[in-house]
């Protein structure tokens, strides 16, 4: 079944981003960053829409495009990234791969690597540019079906977007749109239901206005999915950021936070080390059955 978009009135969401419900209800502690909650599915979302000019202040400066970015890629990163891909492997047909808001093309270079045809949107001209010279086939600005074959991807990813878009029901049907039938969509975006939110609250480090718009739980991000034409496979909620929590708690924010801080450190002990690689598997599970973690990775297969 497919919704209406959002309702809008006087720079304000009107209807829940998720379902169309008008039920919202201002979310008792986060007042200082307008963000409503919908009665009816439980979805949170920044209430007043942002101007351009409020966004480009935002992101000037904070996301800047660098090509050696793609030398930085941390190793434990990277063996993330193979992992993502043995994943997608069984969905490999045309051997087509789109990542939405691909950056500098971290993961799309390490998936031509592995005889991907990459393809990536980004809206930075530079980054377009440095994505281009690493032999990955650009399109500048949003997701638009109309640049690309219908159905002609094994597999589309937006990897830390989806919570940046402004109606991320009509980014689905962009996602539907290009995506075979069969075909597999990888998101990743912060976990609403996590154990640090929910301690932190408002000081959550989670909470970044103008620049998360929407805040997904398990729930509400496959709620979504479902009701735009996607069957849910998995749905992981992992990791916890020391750091990232230190800091939230003593009012501080980070941009570079594995290059910034000793999180990068951990994570290499943790993956080098056999027994403590078992334990933070333990613990990971444990995030997801108990949805907590930091980060949710999901797997949908588009109908």
């Amino acid at each position: 079944m497919t919704m209406p978009g959002p309702s809008t009135a006087a720079g304000r969401q009107t209807t829940c981003l998720v379902c169309g419900s008008t039920e919202l209800d201002a979310l008792g502690g986060y007042e200082r960053f307008d963000l409503v909650c919908c009665l009816a599915c439980t979805f949170v979302f920044v209430a007043r829409i942002p101007s351009p000019e409020e966004l480009d202040a935002h992101y000037t400066g904070i996301y800047q495009q660098r090509e050696e970015a793609l030398e930085w890629l941390s190793p434990v990163t990277a063996g993330r990234f193979e992992e993502w891909l043995d994943m997608m492997a069984p969905y490999r047909r045309t051997a087509r791969i789109l990542d939405v808001g691909c950056g500098v093309g971290q993961f799309l270079v390490q998936a031509a690597g592995r005889g991907w045809e990459a393809y990536g949107t980004e809206y930075p001209e530079n980054a377009v540019e440095i994505c281009r010279r690493h032999g990955i086939t650009m399109a500048g600005g949003p997701l638009r079906p109309e640049n690309y074959e219908p159905e002609s991807f094994d597999v589309v990813t937006s990897l830390g977007v989806i919570e940046h878009i402004y109606d991320p029901a009509d980014e689905v049907d962009r996602f539907h749109a290009v995506l075979r039938p069969g075909g597999l969509l990888w998101i990743t975006t912060p976990n609403w239901s996590s154990l640090s939110r929910r301690l932190l609250r408002d000081r959550s480090y989670l909470i970044e206005v103008p620049g998360h718009l929407g805040y997904f739980a398990p729930r509400t991000l496959t709620r979504l999915l479902e009701s735009r034409g996607f069957h849910p496979l998995n749905v992981e909620t992992t990791g916890f950021s020391p750091t990232r929590f230190r800091c939230s708690l003593a009012g501080q924010r980070l941009t570079h936070l594995n290059e910034e801080t000793g999180d990068e450190k951990v994570r290499a002990a943790l993956e080098n080390r056999p027994a403590l690689k078992a334990v933070k598997g333990l613990i990971n599970t444990g995030l997801t059955v108990s949805r907590l973690g930091d980060e949710m990775k999901a797997a949908f297969v588009r109908l």
